[in-house]
């Protein structure tokens, strides 16, 4: 059954179609607020909380953009409030980089990646959420910056100045770590 179909019957309050629609779209939600919140609790939280919204939103969505752009922009914002929210915010920190370090290192130097590696994700975590959310998707998940642009439904140029600001913000905060 299609998005437009589903949404239709979802409005007129049938339950099943939104079951089929939450079950269409339980990997956007559930990938994007894992990988904001990297919380196992914390995610079962969010998306309750993403599906509650979605369920109390469905008649007023519009169309304006794709059905699963729409659930995306409330998962993250969902995540992102959650984040805002929580009284420990370095246990649901992003956990972007691998830390195991490469087998043909020392230990110094995997002690001393390890440590460059905290300092990046923790500088990535105090950028504002829509740079934040800006440079996962382009560099973490590998986006263009026309489907970013497709995803956050921002013009192209808007997704390429954010990706610059967004390495000048972490240029400073990186050297503000260093010295």
């Amino acid at each position: 059954m299609d998005d437009a179909l589903i949404l239709e019957k979802c409005r007129g309050g049938d339950k099943n179609a939104f079951a089929q629609l939450v079950d269409g779209h339980r990997r956007i939600i559930e990938g994007t607020a894992f990988g904001i919140l990297k919380n196992r609790e914390a995610l079962k939280e969010v998306v309750q909380e993403v599906l509650i919204r979605i369920f109390k939103g469905i008649g007023s969505f519009k169309g304006n953009c794709k059905l699963s752009t729409w659930i995306y922009r409330i998962t993250f914002n969902e995540s992102m409030r959650y984040l805002q929210k929580s009284s420990n915010r370095t246990a649901t920190s992003l956990d972007l980089v691998e830390d195991v370090p490469a087998p043909d290192t020392c230990a110094l130097q995997g002690l001393l990646s390890k440590e460059q590696k905290n300092i990046m994700r923790n500088c990535i975590n105090e950028l504002p959420p829509d740079f934040k959310q800006t440079v996962m998707l382009h560099y973490f998940e590998d986006m263009k910056l026309e489907e970013i642009a497709v995803k956050l439904n921002v013009p192209q140029g808007t997704v390429h100045s954010r990706i610059g600001r967004a390495r000048e913000m972490l240029r400073d905060k990186i050297k503000a770590y260093v010295i």
